[in-house]
């Protein structure tokens, strides 16, 4: 491809108080051997090293922001609102790059397929009881996606137009506003021709971080995601499934209050790892 037929892409990392895994997903976008990237960090007004860490890397950040923000998705939208790249990317500070060349594949998919989205897989880690990962991520399917979350966030690529017309985020949820705007898109679209899965690793990241207050609410908004949005069948058997998916977390809570946190997930992530690693 020559320079001219590349996509611009616009990398989007939102932060606050976290100056070290910014460093390394700073880092990390610099080492990629593509040529039209806009990396915007957007930091919600940090108190620790952050900023410093930013103003550091000036040579690699294009654009940046430092302000308070209402959540996670509110940072998003104003990211979105510096984005001049054909496809967007949101890759969270500690979250990488799979290989320095990701984008460079990525752009060749866009061009090949001249799909809206393009997404692939993400490398899931987690250093409890020694090291162990899993991937996520498959092809989304109206049952896939009507039923959980099929797919990781940092793996997407979407073409800008979109959020101009879907909209942008909605900040009034917390924990799964992503998920709330693939289900919009399904809904405005009625299918998922214009999506293209990549079978391949595109992004890593921790999955040390636990907090019940957001794997509860989570599950909470799936809820009401579900009696806004679904329609059909999907309505009775997404409503079905997260029922499902509230048990599990209660189970997940009794388990943590018992001491018997680090078992539970060293079984899980074991698990995880054989059978995502046995499927590639």
């Amino acid at each position: 491809m020559t320079s001219a037929n590349l996509p611009l892409f616009s990398v989007i990392t939102v932060v606050y108080n976290d100056a070290v895994n910014l460093q390394k997903t700073i880092a990390n976008v610099a080492e990629q051997k593509y040529p039209r990237v806009q990396f915007i960090v957007i930091d919600g007004g940090s108190t620790d090293n952050t900023v410093s860490v930013i103003r550091k890397n000036q040579q690699v950040i294009t654009r940046w922001k430092s302000e308070k923000d209402a959540g996670i998705y509110d940072a998003m939208n104003k990211g979105l609102l510096l984005a001049k790249g054909d496809y967007i990317n949101f890759l969270n500070a500690g979250d990488t790059f799979y290989d320095p060349h990701v984008l460079q594949r990525v752009a060749e998919q866009v061009n090949a397929t001249n799909t809206e989205i393009v997404y692939g897989q993400a490398l899931h880690k987690s250093k409890i009881e020694g090291n162990v990962s899993f991937i996520k991520g498959k092809m989304i399917t109206p049952s896939a996606l009507f039923r959980n979350v099929p797919f990781c966030h940092q793996a997407l690529f979407v073409k800008r137009d979109l959020f101009r017309e879907i909209g942008t985020y909605d900040i009034t949820y917390k924990i799964v506003a992503d998920y709330e705007w693939m289900i919009r898109y399904y809904n405005t679209k009625r299918n998922t021709d214009k999506m293209h899965f990549m079978k391949e690793v595109l992004v890593e990241y921790d999955t040390d971080g636990f907090s019940f207050k957001n794997i509860t609410q989570g599950v909470r908004e799936k809820f009401t995601i579900a009696n806004k949005l679904f329609y059909g069948r999907y309505f009775v058997t997404g409503n079905l499934y997260f029922l499902f998916d509230r048990i599990r977390v209660l189970i997940v809570i009794g388990l943590y209050k018992a001491g018997a946190m680090q078992y539970y997930r060293k079984l899980k992530y074991e698990l995880l790892t054989k059978l995502s690693f046995a499927r590639r």
